[in-house]
């Protein structure tokens, strides 16, 4: 599962439009993160470097990292649509995206909620979506530009789903563990980050 979630979380990053290589990094994300916690070793090409303070990654995070791609973004839509809709969420969701050219995959466990009813009157993409996902009692994760991925919105759905961007910054300057926890939680908390990590590497 790691490795087919690396094949296509690199797949993904080369052809950001093939609708199939998203959804397949989307899918196997989760697994591949829960399959493989490993820590990574010094690399012995840079054993003769000096010491400096980095971020301790998974293999999962390290797919992402040299990419540093922000999250996906739907292509935002400039018409206004009304709506009177009523009956199976699903087909409210599908029918609310086919509106503004986008098109919906449902997380394979998706619960539908209710059915429940869907009026708006002259209102662009975002907020339609907003509301929809309010009514709805579900989230959307664009997977790119025309598709998104519908869930049920939970705190565990919202934690292992929702988009985010990996990146790696190596500090320059030597410093203490210490200091370097000092200056990752400083910026942590200036900034709102989920999750930050430190980590030394040693000159052998």
């Amino acid at each position: 599962m790691l490795h087919a979630y690396l094949l296509y979380a690199r797949a993904a990053a080369l052809d950001p439009k093939n609708v199939q290589y998203a959804a397949k990094k989307m899918a196997l994300r989760t697994i591949a993160e829960v399959s493989s916690r490993e820590e990574l070793a010094p690399d012995p090409a840079e054993s003769a470097a000096r010491p400096v303070a980095g971020a301790s990654l998974s293999a999962v995070e390290l797919a992402e990292t040299p990419l540093a791609i922000a999250p996906p973004r739907l292509k935002a839509s400039t018409e206004k649509k009304s709506f009177d809709l009523k009956g199976d969420p699903r087909a409210i969701f599908e029918k609310v995206a086919e509106a503004y050219g986008v098109l919906v995959v449902f997380e394979a466990d998706y619960q539908a909620p209710p059915p429940f009813t869907f009026r708006l009157n002259d209102v662009g993409m975002e907020d339609a979506f907003r509301v929809l996902e309010t009514v709805g009692n579900s989230f959307l994760v664009p997977v790119n530009e025309r598709l998104v991925l519908v869930m049920r919105d939970t705190p565990q759905k919202r934690t292992e789903r929702s988009p985010a961007m990996s990146l790696a910054i190596p500090i320059p300057e030597r410093m203490t563990v210490q200091d370097a926890q000092e200056l990752l939680t400083a910026v942590q908390q200036t900034l709102d980050i989920r999750r930050m990590t430190v980590g030394i590497r040693h000159a052998t």
